[in-house]
């Protein structure tokens, strides 16, 4: 039986294998829950930015980083660190929204494309 944990498992070792730069990532549902975050990326207590950014908030914290909206379509917010630190890149599903964190270096291109087939598999629970 396929659950968020092992979708999460799945995204990580492809974003490894495919270079994709993705440091981080959060699944996050409609009411703000935190329903999986890898151990290196701490949310608690600070979800309520997914949402407002979603709904056109062009600049907030997280884990005391600085970011701004740089890009908004209809499959993902692109965030990036004012100071170069890496980029945050939400991409909505039926139920939440998926947050990844990017490397500095990470193609921005490639993300959203790469997480499409996650984003069908959190879609289909």
């Amino acid at each position: 039986m396929e659950n968020i944990s092992n979708i999460i498992d799945d995204l990580s070792i492809a974003s490894l294998e495919n270079s994709i730069n993705l440091a981080a990532v959060a699944v996050i549902s409609d009411e703000g829950k935190i329903l999986f975050q890898t151990e290196n990326f701490d949310l608690r207590n600070n979800t309520s930015f997914v949402f407002e950014v979603l709904q056109g908030k062009e600049a907030f914290i997280v884990n005391n980083l600085d970011f701004k909206v740089d890009i908004v379509n209809e499959d993902a917010v692109f965030c990036s660190n004012t100071q170069g630190m890496g980029h945050i890149v939400l991409t909505p599903y039926q139920g939440g929204a998926i947050l990844a964190f990017a490397m500095p270096n990470a193609d921005l291109s490639k993300i959203v494309p790469f997480l499409q087939p996650f984003v069908k598999r959190l879609n289909a629970l």
